[in-house]
């Protein structure tokens, strides 16, 4: 037990007091009382110093080890009733601390060494959460394929904006401190308008929370509950424990895997979720908080009007603080839709309608996520890695433009209990796939994905045309994924 931690009564340990031995027989009552009290009293200090001991674990764990010393570490309880008592609103991060991506932002956020930076963070209560078992998925609703995100928050769990932006993954260069502390400023005022009177930002940041889930936690998805890694199932992870933790991406994957598991459809909204801003034709200024660096003209966005160095100050009416608020708004948007936007531009503010067409998500893609790995490839298709050839490829191999044209860069491996069937059908690396069950209109590997869990269901059959060197093949894919989707990993 660490020194300070042992409970007293007044000036004097409970424990051995001579102050005991001068009570006489009618004040047993009260003595017992004394005692219980006091060891309730020990129990609760034992407690948080187990608590505390498990966190300074975990730290060491994962070499946690240089974080500032006002960040509540693992204790977002804590931090809500800091955030209530000093009506300061929350900052929340969100790091897998192992992954390599996002490592420079999460640096320079964990233990400020920019002053204006550091002064920004101060007006907050800072909480860091390094896994997320136990995190409320009812509450901390975001894109999980990445690694590093940021919550701001007021006590009553009100969100007022997200930072964090799944491009990030490939380049860092997607998040920034000078957008970050933008972003920071944008959550002040909105808190600052939240506490004067909260009715002036309800409506704008009411929307900010509005997906429901069947689950409560990540722990609480079944094929989560049912995953073993080195022999050993998924949980909290502690100081004497680092194989157990769950991934952040396993948690989208989990719940697709559910879902089919239950018979439930698996629609576009849940394959192409928080969709990247470029998918409607939009490039962000990642500096700024939502500021148009560069517009496709043959793109909704390029229809509807937008142009660079529009900054976005409203989407669907939710205030935006960033391009992770952007992303949520277009989380949210059906299939063919028409969200209102307000914009600042050239001093003055003016309201555009950015129209969705029906199929709009498919613009982007899916199948680069860390998600899409443990779902797709190993479960369901056993082809890790494909591309789409490029026109001039196609006309060297006679193939019209819009012709289907995927070659095959990368199988899934054959060990750990992956899916091998591709593997043991006879398919290899460089073969290019030109027809899938007579259709010939598949254009990427996100489609591919896409319509084996939409169109077939485990125990059909994948016909394949395949193109290998100067052949053609006729190959047959059985699907076998009714078993291998009951767990992320196999036991």
């Amino acid at each position: 037990m660490h020194k300070g931690c042992f409970p007293t009564l007044g000036n004097e340990s409970w424990v051995g007091s001579e102050r005991l031995k001068n009570f006489n027989v009618r004040q047993d009552g009260s003595i017992k009382i004394r005692m219980l009290i006091s060891a309730a009293v020990a129990l609760v200090v034992v407690s948080i110093c187990a608590q505390e001991d498990s966190r300074r674990g975990v730290k060491e764990v994962l070499n946690d080890l240089r974080v500032a010393d006002f960040w509540f570490y693992e204790n977002f309880d804590d931090g809500l009733k800091e955030a209530a008592k000093s009506n300061r609103p929350l900052l929340v991060t969100i790091r897998c601390v192992p992954c390599k991506a996002c490592a420079g932002m999460d640096k320079q956020v964990v233990n400020p060494t920019d002053p204006e930076l550091l002064e920004l963070m101060k007006r907050f209560v800072c909480v860091r959460i390094v896994q997320v078992y136990g995190l409320d998925l009812s509450l901390f609703q975001y894109d999980m394929n990445m690694s590093w995100a940021a919550f701001f928050l007021n006590a009553d769990k009100s969100v007022y904006g997200r930072y964090g932006t799944r491009a990030a993954q490939r380049n860092e260069a997607a998040i920034t401190v000078s957008g970050f502390k933008k972003a920071l400023r944008g959550a002040l005022d909105l808190h600052q308008n939240y506490l004067s009177d909260p009715a002036l930002v309800q409506d704008s940041i009411r929307a900010k929370l509005n997906q429901e889930t069947p689950w409560s936690t990540p722990e609480s998805i079944r094929p989560i509950q049912r995953t073993m890694r080195w022999g050993k199932p998924l949980g909290l992870l502690t100081g004497k424990e680092s194989t157990s933790c769950i991934h952040c991406h396993f948690v989208p994957a989990g719940k697709m895997m559910s879902l089919m598991s239950q018979g439930s459809p698996i629609t576009d909204s849940m394959l192409w979720s928080f969709p990247l801003p470029e998918t409607v034709g939009l490039m962000l200024d990642p500096a700024e908080k939502a500021m148009v660096q560069k517009v496709r003209h043959d793109s909704p966005a390029g229809r509807s009007g937008f142009r660079i160095g529009d900054r976005i100050l409203f989407m669907d009416g939710q205030a935006i603080l960033s391009i992770a608020d952007v992303q949520w708004v277009l989380h949210g948007a059906e299939d063919s839709d028409r969200v209102e936007v307000r914009i600042h531009r050239s001093g003055l503010q003016s309201d555009l309608i950015l129209d969705l067409p029906s199929g709009w998500r498919r613009k982007g893609r899916f199948d680069d996520r860390a998600s899409s790995w443990d779902f797709f490839k190993v479960k369901i298709l056993g082809i890790g890695q494909m591309t789409s050839l490029p026109l001039q490829k196609r006309k060297f191999l006679g193939l019209g433009e819009n012709r289907m044209a995927l070659r095959i860069d990368k199988l899934t491996p054959s060990w750990g209990g992956m899916n091998g069937d591709a593997r043991k059908v006879g398919l290899k690396e460089l073969d290019i796939i030109v027809e899938v069950d007579g259709r010939i209109d598949i254009g990427n590997f996100s489609e591919l994905l896409a319509y084996l869990v939409q169109e077939k269901k485990s125990g059909d059959q994948l016909n394949l045309t395949v193109l290998r060197k100067d052949r053609q093949l006729d190959v047959e894919l059985p699907l076998n994924w009714e078993k291998r989707i009951q767990a992320l990993r196999s036991p």
